[in-house]
């Protein structure tokens, strides 16, 4: 069994994204990793990785003085930031191809002690998961941390949570298994109501979500043995719980409109994402329609929900989930009776910036001219009109009767949106 490395190996400091992903360099393609991996496969990759480096060593002369460069490196994949591809073809997962664009090596021996300590965590981890699957087991991302600090061995190498889950996305690059193949499962986050009905086992009988929500779990590999069936004509995705609670619960906004309502509270988890495209690949020709804030961070989430996460291994993993999801709202034609009245911050407008560079617009007033080019995406003009203004919006301010107030309901300005058409890709 594997096991972390005692002694000067371990650091205390946390290391981030101090390696910004070099320009100009050739585009390739990369596949998504295995999310079907079996605990053998998966122990058998990390077996090999530490057998290649004991043979490395014990085949330097003389034995580990010094040990080779390449016995004690990692070369792990750089996805480009914006996402997965959805294109057109055949099947649910010929679609989906992850950008590839550069690599980054982490050595024992680096200069830089980040990477140096960022080399030492991947093998505390691969020692982790390996012991983990042997004995078949799961445990979730903040169960990891808690395990791994209960070592005294690997406690100060994670300083905190986010640096198990930075070094568990290295693992997902370096193995090409998903975090669900390696034994992690995500705690349940996302839920879902409506006109469906789910069975969640062939013993288990079947559950009408029409009266009461159901929680969609962590487990991928469970929610592929989800059988559901249901007359419903649209599906629902908004980003609040609050909003959520007030459609379903409250609204029952399903009973107005044949429909499927899902949050992931936030932004999207992996397990929340792939019960959708699932639902997307069983019923294609529904609509799945997007409910956010008129925020850039809401326009992160719908992006999210489209072409995945944006850190890099993370998109390697989740690109076979990649949605085709239109936006309801909000957009800035739905404030014209209630204007948007939230400041910007400093980071909303950075968050706005950078996304609108991915668009390739330096210039917000540039999409907004009358010369701009007809092929500006909505998101960009969304963008560009958030910087103009200075202002944001939430959902909630556009519909003051779901508040007890006057003016329409939150459900009526949903039922009102859809029958139109009204939204946008």
């Amino acid at each position: 069994m594997l096991a972390a490395t005692d002694g000067p190996l371990l650091g205390v400091n946390e290391w981030g994204d101090e390696d910004p992903e070099p320009a100009d360099e050739p585009e390739g393609f990369i596949d998504e990793c295995d999310e079907l991996a079996t605990p053998d496969e998966v122990c058998r990759k990390i077996e090999k990785l530490s057998a290649d480096l004991v043979l490395a060593v014990l085949r330097s002369d003389p034995p580990a003085t010094p040990v080779p460069d390449a016995a004690i490196s990692f070369t792990i994949a750089n996805v480009r930031r914006d996402g997965a591809i959805l294109a057109a073809g055949d099947g649910a997962q010929a679609a989906h191809r992850v950008p590839l664009n550069a690599t980054t090596t982490v050595s024992l021996r680096d200069p830089n002690k980040r990477k140096a300590h960022r080399y030492a965590r991947i093998w505390a981890i691969l020692g982790f998961v390996h012991a983990h699957l042997l004995r078949n087991e799961k445990v979730t991302q903040r169960g990891l941390y808690y395990l791994i600090t209960s070592a005294p061995s690997s406690r100060a190498l994670f300083p905190d949570p986010a640096s198990v889950n930075s070094t568990l996305l290295d693992v997902v690059s370096l193995t090409g298994a998903s975090r669900r193949s390696l034994g992690v499962v995500t705690a349940p986050r996302g839920e879902v109501g409506g006109v469906i009905s789910i069975r969640e086992t062939i013993d288990t009988p079947w559950r009408s979500l029409m009266g009461e929500s159901l929680q969609i779990v962590g487990d991928i590999a469970a929610i592929s043995r989800w059988e559901m069936r249901g007359d419903f004509r649209y599906v629902l995705i908004v980003e609040k719980h609050a909003v959520f609670n007030r459609l379903f619960s409250e609204e029952r906004v399903h009973t107005r409109l044949p429909c499927v309502v899902v949050t992931a509270k936030g932004f999207p988890d992996l397990a929340t994402r792939a019960f959708l495209k699932r639902l997307q690949t069983t019923h294609p020709h529904v609509p799945f329609l997007g409910l956010v804030d008129w925020n850039p961070s809401g326009v992160l989430i719908l992006n999210t929900y489209r072409a995945g996460g944006r850190t890099s291994s993370s998109v390697l993993e989740s690109s076979r989930y990649a949605l085709d999801v239109k936006w309801l709202g909000v957009r800035s034609g739905d404030l014209v009776t209630n204007p948007a009245n939230i400041p910007l911050t400093d980071l909303d407008k950075s968050k706005a910036k950078n996304m609108l560079r991915a668009d390739g617009v330096v210039d917000p007033g540039d999409v907004l001219a009358p010369t701009s080019p007809a092929n500006i995406s909505t998101r960009a003009k969304e963008l560009a009109t958030m910087c103009s203004t200075g202002m944001k919006a939430e959902i909630e301010s556009l519909c003051p009767g779901s508040a007890g107030g006057q003016g329409r309901s939150l459900s009526d300005y949903v039922l009102e949106k859809v029958l139109r058409g009204d939204y946008a890709d």
